[in-house]
């Protein structure tokens, strides 16, 4: 999966000496996707069965059944812990974290008849990066503004979809259950513009 992300963070921090501890939370709105299918009905010409039809018919897969996952948004809180260096804070972060994920199966086996799942679901997981803020005080029209450079890698550890009573199944036929997947995991870079309000709109020190 790959993709772009947008979004907004907010946070408090607290700095005695060179050190500033603080926490923080954000929210991106993304639209990544990836898809896989087996091919040759499974690993080594083995078939892998993945469900019953019902008919009781064991279902095989097949590069005519197609999955896709989509990340919809982004969320976590971390706590911060920051070293000040005049206008530079260098930090590391890390907590908890929350994907909004849209599972799809495809059967593309015929042309008269369709046959397929989808669910949505938020599932946790957690995440951990750094990265700097620098003040710009230099400029005269941004008193109190910083921009700041972040990596962060985010795990949700796997996780079962399409479970009965979740997430409607479409077309005709039979649908999946009970599907297992791999974990998700995501390496972030991102670029942002923080304000730091009140007496606390001044350079790091």
């Amino acid at each position: 999966m790959n993709g772009l992300l947008g979004g907004f963070y907010g946070g408090c921090d607290y700095q005695f000496g060179n050190w500033v501890v603080g926490v923080e939370g954000d929210w991106s709105q993304m639209n990544k996707s990836g898809q896989s299918f087996l091919v040759n009905g499974g690993i080594a010409g083995v078939p892998l069965v993945v469900g019953v039809s019902p008919g009781g018919v064991p279902l095989v897969a097949n590069p005519a059944q197609q999955f896709q996952t989509t990340e919809h948004w982004l969320a976590t809180a971390r706590g911060r812990l920051g070293y000040a260096v005049d206008k530079w804070l260098f930090f590391v972060s890390g907590g908890g974290a929350w994907a909004r994920l849209e599972s799809n199966f495809f059967n593309l086996q015929t042309l008269t008849a369709f046959n397929g799942n989808l669910q949505n679901d938020t599932r946790s997981g957690w995440t951990v990066g750094g990265g700097f803020d620098y003040a710009i005080t230099s400029a005269s029209l941004m008193p109190g503004w910083s921009l700041r450079v972040e990596y962060l890698y985010v795990n949700i550890p796997s996780y079962t979809t399409f479970t009965p009573g979740n997430g409607p199944g479409t077309g005709s036929g039979f649908t999946y259950t009970g599907l297992s997947t791999g974990k998700l995991t995501n390496n972030i870079v991102r670029v942002g513009l923080s304000y730091k309000f009140g007496n606390y709109a001044a350079a790091y020190r």
